[in-house]
């Protein structure tokens, strides 16, 4: 009997831890490990998304040439594209082994999760490039860099955009992960799970069986 109702509770909690996992975070433009650069452009260098389903944003990332550490300090940002006068979060990666080395880009963390709606359009950008540490361009050589709309929860639009040291505004064509430079990792919005009436009712009965085994044993 004991045996049988440990199995129920058991089973019950993988139910219910399986219920409550999280998703799996999302590289939104992915670079392989090792990539090289191919460009010393010091501006900013821009590219657009349209988000499709509610996301949290966990961290902002930078292309890191040859993945062996920054030489030169790299801003990353990203803007509303309805209101690009100031940027929503910002990372700055200062020379050396900076953040999380996650395929060819390293991550830092925001201080709290970025949460974007439906219906955003924004922009990830960066800068600081240059001689010492260089941006991936697809324009002028075919980059093994992707993107990752994590099953329709993003789509990735328009050209690049480059220029200045905030907001780019000089277009330039496709495709629309034209860069290797800014990028960030998300996952989607889900509501927190309620499990359902059979999984509450085997977790009651299991523990109810559990307890009732107790007493009886303490009691025999």
């Amino acid at each position: 009997m004991k045996n049988v109702l440990l199995t129920i509770c058991l089973g019950v909690a993988l139910v219910v831890m399986t219920s409550f996992a999280e998703a799996t975070p999302i590289v939104a433009y992915e670079v392989p490990f090792e990539t090289a650069g191919n460009q010393t452009y010091s501006q900013a260098l821009g590219m657009n998304f349209d988000v499709h389903s509610d996301i949290n944003i966990f961290s902002l990332g930078a292309f890191d040439d040859n993945s062996d550490g920054f030489n030169r300090e790299i801003k990353v940002r990203l803007y509303d594209r309805s209101n690009t006068a100031s940027f929503l979060v910002e990372k700055i990666f200062a020379t050396g082994n900076t953040g999380s080395l996650i395929g060819g880009s390293r991550f830092l963390d925001l201080d709290s999760p970025l949460f974007l709606s439906a219906g955003f359009e924004g922009a990830i950008v960066a800068y600081g490039y240059g001689i010492g540490e260089r941006n991936g361009n697809k324009g002028s050589v075919s980059g093994s860099w992707t993107t990752n709309d994590g099953g329709g929860l993003l789509s990735f639009v328009d050209g690049g955009f480059f220029g200045g040291t905030a907001y780019p505004t000089r277009t330039d064509s496709g495709p629309a992960d034209r860069y290797a430079a800014g990028t960030f990792i998300y996952d989607a919005v889900t509501p927190t799970p309620v499990p359902e009436p059979a999984t509450v009712f085997l977790l009651s009965s299991g523990l109810a069986g559990l307890v009732w085994y107790k007493r009886r044993h303490r009691n025999s």
